[in-house]
């Protein structure tokens, strides 16, 4: 069974992303050294990384975008692709 966004811990690994993603272990970890991927710095061979800013990697955003979107969002539930939606929870303070 698939995890949901908010089911993932804040930092996420290959694995991780596979189970939220519904893709295999293979695809992720090759999905992970993509140029640009935002790993976490500093973590040796450990392929990690904030499940935030992978989000925002996947729906190709920068933080400036992301912020706009997430604002003017009327709905806690997006798309990547007709087959693959998520939820997320927004809190607004």
């Amino acid at each position: 069974m698939s995890k949901t966004y908010d089911e993932l811990p804040d930092t996420i690994t290959p694995e991780d992303y596979a189970d939220w993603r519904g893709i295999g272990i293979e695809y992720a970890r090759t999905y992970f050294h993509t140029q640009g991927f935002p790993r976490l710095k500093n973590a040796g061979n450990r392929l990690i990384t904030d499940k935030r800013s992978v989000l925002m990697f996947d729906l190709k955003l920068d933080n400036k975008d992301f912020a706009n979107f997430i604002n003017k969002s009327n709905t806690n539930t997006f798309s990547f692709d007709s087959e693959q939606t998520f939820t997320i929870t927004i809190r607004r303070i």
